[in-house]
């Protein structure tokens, strides 16, 4: 019983040594991987709307049909 005694006793100290040591690192981590992140801030430019390589109305299916 007192080997278990001295097995736990060892097990906390150098767990507590651990946490004291690396306290700065582990809270970093904890910040990171459980808080939640800010959400972007708007942007004030208007987002430009992007270019589709193919049309789909009228005039781009009669020249479909007149290169085909």
């Amino acid at each position: 019983m007192l080997n278990f005694l001295l097995i736990l006793l060892c097990l906390v100290t150098w767990g507590g040594v651990y946490v004291f040591h690396f306290r700065g690192q582990i809270t970093e981590w904890w910040d990171n991987r459980f808080v939640k992140d800010k959400a972007p801030e708007p942007q004030d430019e208007p987002t430009p709307e992007l270019q589709l390589p193919i049309r789909y109305d009228v005039a781009s299916a009669e020249t479909e049909k007149k290169d085909a």
